[in-house]
C-alpha cells in the first residue's frame, strides 16, 4: 500500500487510515475527522471520494456509453486477479486508443479519482487490483496486431493482444517470440510488459524486457509519450523502455508495443532424465550449464507432481524421493 493511503468505508467521516513508515504501521479506526486533511502533503491522491453521476457522465463522453460500466455484476468481474484477492472498483472503463486513455487520466487527476490499469487480470502480484476503489481502466479493446515486419524482424502491437495468439501469428511467418509465461494462452502483451513476464524459456532467451524495443505510454498526468524505436540499436538518452517494463502500471499505461523478433528455430528436442535425489538433479543442471549447453528451458519436477499433475492429493506425508529434470533444446 502506498505511504499515506486512505481506505474509506463509504460513510461520511469514518474510515480506516493506514500510514506506512519504514518500519512502523499506525492504524486509526472509526475517527470523526481524517487528520490527513490537515496536512495536504500527506493526504495524497490515493484517496478516492465516492464517484458522482457527473463523473460517470464524463467517462461516457470520453469512451461512449457502451464502454463504461458501474453495474455491480460487471464491477465484480474486474475486482480480482490471479491472486484471488478482491477490491471493488467504482467504475470500469474501456478506452480504444491512447487519446481516450489520456483524457481519462486527465479527468481522474482533476477529480482526484485513482485509476488502476488492467490487462487480462492474470497477474499474481496484485498490480491490477483496485485497492482504493476508483476506476479500473481495461485495455481489452486495444487488441490489434498492427504490423509484423518480416524484413526487419519487428512487430508493432496493441497491449491487449494475447501472448499465445501473437506467438502463433509470427510463427506462421517463420518468426519467433520467446517469452512464454504460464498464462500465455490468455495473458496480454501489455500485462507481460507491466510485469516483465518470463517463463521456462527465459533461461536461454531472457524475459519480456529483452524483446521490447519501444513503447507508446500515457503518463499518469495524461501525456502521451514514446520510448525507444524500431531499430535494434538505440543508445541515446535514458532507457525509459526498460524502466517501464516491470513497473506494473505505476509509471504509465502502455498503449502500443514495438517487439523484437527472432528467426523461428528449425528443430526442437526434449529430454527427460530421472534422479533418486534432489542433489543429483541439481548437480545435473549445474553440469549442463557449466558445459556451455544452454537449453531453451530446464524444468525440475518432483515425484508427486508427476503422479498428481492436477494437484488433487494435497496432504501427503514425507518428502518426494524421486525427481526428474526435463530439458528442451533448440538450435
Amino acid at each position: 500500500m502506498p505511504p499515506g493511503a486512505l481506505h474509506s468505508d463509504g460513510e461520511s467521516g469514518k474510515g480506516t487510515c493506514i500510514f506506512q513508515g519504514q518500519y512502523i504501521i499506525v492504524l486509526l479506526c472509526c475517527f470523526e475527522k481524517c487528520w490527513f486533511h490537515e496536512y495536504p502533503g500527506m493526504c495524497c491522491s490515493y484517496y478516492s471520494a465516492a464517484m458522482t453521476k457527473d463523473d460517470y457522465k464524463t467517462l461516457e463522453n470520453i469512451v461512449g456509453k457502451s464502454h463504461v460500466t458501474w453495474e455491480t455484476a460487471d464491477l465484480l468481474c474486474y475486482s480480482y486477479d490471479g491472486t484471488r484477492q478482491s477490491f471493488m472498483p467504482e467504475a470500469v472503463v474501456f478506452p480504444a486508443n491512447a487519446q481516450e486513455v489520456s483524457e481519462i487520466l486527465q479527468f481522474a487527476n482533476t477529480a482526484g479519482i485513482p485509476v488502476f490499469p488492467r490487462g487480462a487480470g492474470s497477474g499474481l502480484t496484485g498490480g491490477s487490483l483496485p485497492t482504493s476503489g476508483g476506476i479500473v481502466l481495461s485495455t481489452e479493446r486495444m487488441n490489434q496486431i498492427l504490423r509484423i515486419d518480416t524484413e526487419n524482424l519487428v512487430a508493432v502491437v496493441e497491449p491487449a493482444v494475447v501472448t499465445g495468439v501473437f506467438q502463433k501469428s509470427v510463427e506462421k511467418l517463420g518468426l519467433f517470440y520467446p517469452p512464454d509465461p504460464a498464462s500465455l494462452a490468455f495473458s496480454s502483451l501489455g500485462g507481460n510488459v507491466a510485469e516483465n513476464a518470463g517463463g521456462p524459456r527465459c533461461v536461454k532467451y531472457g524475459t519480456t524486457k529483452d524483446y521490447i524495443l519501444g513503447l507508446e505510454v500515457v503518463t499518469p498526468t495524461g501525456d502521451i509519450i514514446t520510448t525507444g524505436g524500431q531499430t535494434m540499436k538505440g543508445v541515446v538518452g535514458y532507457d525509459l523502455t526498460k524502466l517501464i517494463c516491470g513497473s506494473e502500471g505505476t509509471l504509465g499505461i502502455v498503449t502500443k508495443i514495438i517487439i523484437r523478433l527472432l528467426p523461428l528455430p528449425e528443430a526442437r528436442k526434449t529430454m527427460l532424465a530421472m534422479f533418486h535425489s534432489i542433489q543429483g538433479a541439481a548437480k545435473a543442471v549445474s553440469t549442463i550449464i557449466s558445459n556451455k549447453i544452454i537449453p531453451s528451458c530446464l524444468e525440475f519436477i518432483d515425484k508427486y507432481t508427476l503422479e498428481d499433475p492436477g494437484g488433487r492429493r494435497r496432504n501427503m506425508e514425507g518428502a518426494p524421493d524421486d525427481f526428474s529434470c526435463a530439458a528442451q533444446d533448440q538450435p
